[in-house]
């Protein structure tokens, strides 16, 4: 199923059976992932830098979810006060941004 997404346990026992080499028919049963899904995962964590070659150790950057995209997060009114207070202290910033709201309601005339 394409975009589902699997928890780690499962990447990383994925990950563990192809590197010992284990059959893609084992693998499928023990696991229950396609062998589409297990080459994606090794590809994955080859990417992002493991080498089973120079050591073994498996990181969870190797195997955790890549961000998904989405809304950026609001900021928390604490936050938005502190950037209303730089923003105040700062006379030029405060300049260009009433400038910049006067362009933006006033009508352009120069037509």
């Amino acid at each position: 199923m394409p975009g589902k997404y699997h928890d780690i346990a499962t990447r990383a026992q994925a990950l563990t059976l192809k590197v010992i080499k284990c059959l893609d028919a084992e693998n499928t049963k023990i696991i229950g992932l396609l062998r589409s899904t297990i080459n994606s995962i090794y590809r994955t964590a080859r990417a992002r830098g493991y080498n089973p070659n120079t050591c073994q150790t498996l990181f969870n950057s190797y195997i955790e979810d890549a961000p998904k995209p989405g809304p950026p997060y609001k900021a928390t009114l604490e936050v938005e006060d502190a950037i209303i207070a730089v923003l105040s202290k700062n006379s030029t910033i405060r300049e260009l941004s009433c400038q910049r709201i006067t362009d933006l309601i006033t009508p352009n005339i120069s037509a």
